[in-house]
């Protein structure tokens, strides 16, 4: 009833008086258009409004604009957060695994060992001093390459410094798959191992 008595012909004056205490300009000069009877033979259209709020629409457009472009960007980090995520999981389900059908000696050997020596070069590096030499950039940078694959070479050394193995981040992601894809194939009694590749469902209690 209110809003109603506010826009009658007689109280029109003072409420646009009002909006102008309260409001910008701009909301003022809509409000007065839409409230003030159109040309006869045309009704209202956007057209008619746009000069009057085009630089606040493009401002509203541009924070749109910038909101998803940091949800994007967030959205960009929890997928590769998860894509290390799940390398590391089938890297530790490999490296120094205490036995795999009856043999002790599985993790030690082959495709095995190379990644066991890639974990050192990973995370277990020292400085000239004999101090752990902690950088996660140089940790996260390994990891995406040994995700994509790449061609580039590093230097693997074994502790004793005995073994030094030239390898290549495709080699060793080649490694990572054919010793997990070991892992996962069907056990002796016909039931597959479930994999990484997918979510495990949650167990219902009985």
């Amino acid at each position: 009833m209110g809003s109603m008595l506010a826009v009658r012909p007689e109280n029109l004056s003072n409420s646009v008086q009002m909006i102008s205490k309260h409001y910008s300009t701009d909301m003022k000069n809509v409000i007065t258009l839409l409230l003030s009877p159109p040309q006869p033979g045309r009704n209202r259209s956007i057209n008619e409004i746009m000069p009057m709020i085009g630089a606040r629409f493009y401002a509203q457009l541009e924070n749109a604009q910038m909101k998803n472009d940091l949800l994007e960007n967030e959205l960009s980090k929890e997928l590769e957060n998860g894509r290390l995520f799940r390398l590391l999981c089938k890297l530790n389900t490999i490296i120094e695994r205490p036995d795999f059908q009856l043999d002790m000696q599985w993790s030690e050997t082959g495709d095995r060992y190379l990644l066991k020596l890639f974990r050192d070069y990973l995370f277990h590096q020292v400085n000239e001093n004999g101090k752990p030499w902690i950088d996660m950039a140089h940790i996260i940078t390994c990891l995406n390459k040994l995700d994509a694959g790449t061609a580039e070479k590093i230097q693997l050394v074994s502790r004793d410094g005995e073994n030094v193995l030239i390898v290549s981040f495709a080699d060793l992601r080649q490694c990572i798959e054919n010793a997990f894809s070991e892992l996962t194939m069907p056990g002796p009694s016909g039931t597959v191992v479930p994999s990484l590749n997918a979510p495990m469902l949650p167990m219902v209690p009985r």
